[in-house]
């Protein structure tokens, strides 16, 4: 096989095995964003991320990377905030007709498991049951004057489509 040809198949090969992250239009559910939310006059509250085994404390760069995921994906105004900072006490947030809605992410870790069982020659066997964790990433409206949280986003592994997901979500509600 002449190298060009094996160069093009090497790349065919290694294009083909990589992971679709895109999120099908017809599956982001406008039926989570409250209708009377305007993103063109209402400043959205983002609650942070928290660190994993702590969740009172934020997660940093995780935080940074969702804020830089936003600016990206979310062409209107919010501010990334702790959860404390949106309850209706909170001077800074008041103004409930500009920061009347809140989105709170919700962190859910599914386990997956497998069994292998391996037979000796002698008639023995040994099972292994190696498992691991994948967490995924929604979010989900709050309104802050009624304290009503609405259904969760599109829920994805990955923080970039997540984000992605949710913005797309509020720009097919509002039909931007």
């Amino acid at each position: 096989m002449s190298s060009g040809v094996y160069i093009i198949f090497v790349c065919f090969l290694f294009c083909s095995c990589a992971i679709n992250r895109t999120i099908p239009v017809k599956q982001l559910d406008a039926s989570i964003v409250p209708v009377d939310f305007n993103p063109q006059k209402q400043v959205l509250l983002v609650v942070q991320i928290p660190k994993r085994y702590k969740a009172a404390q934020k997660d940093e760069k995780r935080t940074q990377k969702m804020e830089d995921l936003f600016k990206k994906y979310y062409p209107y105004k919010f501010e990334i905030v702790s959860p404390e900072e949106i309850s209706s006490n909170n001077v800074k947030y008041a103004d409930t007709t500009v920061y009347k809605y809140a989105i709170l992410n919700k962190l859910q870790g599914v386990r997956h498991t497998s069994n292998y069982t391996t037979y000796s020659s002698n008639g023995g066997q040994h099972t292994l049951s190696p498992s691991a964790t994948t967490t995924y990433l929604s979010y989900s409206f709050l309104d802050r004057v009624n304290n009503k949280q609405y259904n969760n986003s599109y829920q994805s592994p990955y923080l970039k489509s997540a984000v992605e997901a949710f913005a797309n979500t509020v720009m097919k509600a509002k039909k931007i």
